[in-house]
């Protein structure tokens, strides 16, 4: 089987030695749902190919997302059990300041640092 393609290119690259993560933002020219963002990771097969794909959905629709990866690219761990939440943490905090993304961003942002305590104990 062939290895499917990307369509579009990211408007920005991040790494984990500059930005705190590893990631590519894809931002659509017309957003249709304002204030609203998406960070998007594969799970444990550390594919980022597949997380790029699903970004590639989301940027379709018209939402601004990150493509993250916690594992298996340069500058992270090679082993998923050793992945730092802090990944997820700098791209939310990336999105917070991005003013494609800022409408409602402070109830958002309250949202996903509860979410990150009660469920991953950050």
């Amino acid at each position: 089987m062939a290895k499917p393609k990307l369509k579009y290119r990211p408007n920005r690259m991040f790494s984990v030695s500059q930005d705190g993560y590893y990631g590519e933002y894809y931002e659509p020219e017309q957003i249709k749902f304002p204030g609203k963002a998406m960070v998007v990771c594969s799970g444990s097969d550390g594919s980022f190919l597949l997380t790029q794909l699903g970004a590639e959905k989301f940027y379709e629709a018209g939402m601004p997302v990150i493509a993250l990866a916690y594992w298996n690219v340069p500058g992270t761990p090679q082993d998923v059990e050793l992945s730092p939440v802090e990944y997820l943490q700098n791209a939310c905090r990336w999105l917070k300041h991005k003013e494609e993304c800022n409408a409602n961003r402070e109830k958002s942002w309250q949202e996903t640092l509860k979410f990150l305590r009660e469920e991953w104990q950050v």
